[in-house]
């Protein structure tokens, strides 16, 4: 008998981040990135648009971070608030003041990731989940 293959999803894909961020591992994340992968930051003066570039840059940021004794941020995984309404994300929380300070967000494309963007919390106003483990996100079905 055989088993359905699990499909990626965007929140699998917000729990790859949050475990690049928090346990300072990009490994799995990298591992789900699109080829020509598209990652845009407002930290980040122009787009990456290879898997290669983008891989480069967050084994980097990890880098540093364990040398500076962990990350400044904790990575929390959230729902958007804005169109789309229910995207599952992370919110980038500053440790010390709680406060989002950056969003993640992800498009996906036969379950890669073909779109990361980091973008301030405003964007999307995100909303904490009270148990991502069982979300579900209502996704809008595309327009004909």
């Amino acid at each position: 008998m055989s088993h359905p293959k699990a499909i990626f999803t965007e929140l699998d894909a917000s729990r790859l981040y949050a475990r690049l961020v928090n346990e300072l591992d990009p490994e799995p994340f990298i591992a789900r990135l699109a080829p020509n992968v598209h990652y845009e930051s407002q930290w980040v003066l122009d787009a990456l648009t290879t898997r290669d570039a983008v891989a480069e840059l967050l084994r980097g940021k990890t880098k540093s971070a364990r040398a500076a004794g962990g990350a400044e941020v904790e990575a929390v995984i959230c729902a958007a608030t804005n169109d789309p309404i229910g995207m599952p994300l992370v919110a980038l929380v500053d440790k010390q003041t709680k406060r989002p300070e950056a969003t993640a967000s992800f498009k996906l494309t036969d379950g890669l990731i073909v779109d990361v963007a980091i973008c301030e919390p405003f964007f999307y106003k995100p909303a904490w989940l009270k148990d991502p483990d069982t979300y579900v996100w209502p996704k809008p079905e595309p327009e004909p």
